[in-house]
């Protein structure tokens, strides 16, 4: 899923760039004892929307419950954003499953990249690690975006990590 950007025409008072900023794909490992069978699918890439910088940096959060917000001079437009979600799944019997994600990742776009840090994993304050005794785990995942000044026109795309240990 990807949406072509357009840069916005220059403009008397500066120069405007709109960038699609997406954490598209996810990296998976999935780790399993030889006697419970586990689990990993990533149906809803972190997806920050798209941007438009304003002459100054700035971030985009983006929640573990889809909610975005910004600092510095940046502008969202009205393209589609979304959280993270994978889908960890064990059998029985089951056992403490220790969840992370890997921060800090980055994004680019060929020629320029941003940093993404920040991520929270179940909760808002849930930081980049847990430790669950389910059979199902529905995974939220948000993270933070740093756009710098200037930030180039594009589309960006990168990836991070789940690591999902049975302990």
């Amino acid at each position: 899923m990807s949406n072509k950007a357009e840069p916005k025409p220059n403009t008397s008072k500066g120069k405007l760039n709109k960038a699609v900023i997406r954490l598209s794909a996810l990296t998976l490992m999935n780790l399993a004892s030889p006697a419970i069978a586990q689990s990993i699918a990533c149906p809803q890439p972190l997806n920050f929307g798209d941007v438009i910088t304003c002459g100054s940096a700035g971030t985009i959060t983006i929640t573990t419950t889809g909610g975005r917000s910004t600092t510095g001079c940046l502008s969202t437009a009205s393209a589609p954003f979304s959280n993270g979600r994978c889908i960890i799944t064990q059998s029985f019997p089951f056992r403490p499953i220790q969840i992370t994600v890997s921060s800090p990742a980055a994004m680019t776009n060929g020629t320029s990249s941003m940093a993404v840090d920040n991520f929270n994993i179940l909760t808002a304050a849930g930081g980049t690690s847990t430790t669950v005794t389910t059979p199902f785990v529905d995974l939220p995942i948000g993270a933070t975006l740093n756009v710098g000044n200037p930030q180039a026109s594009g589309l960006y795309n990168g990836t991070f990590t789940i690591n999902a240990v049975l302990q």
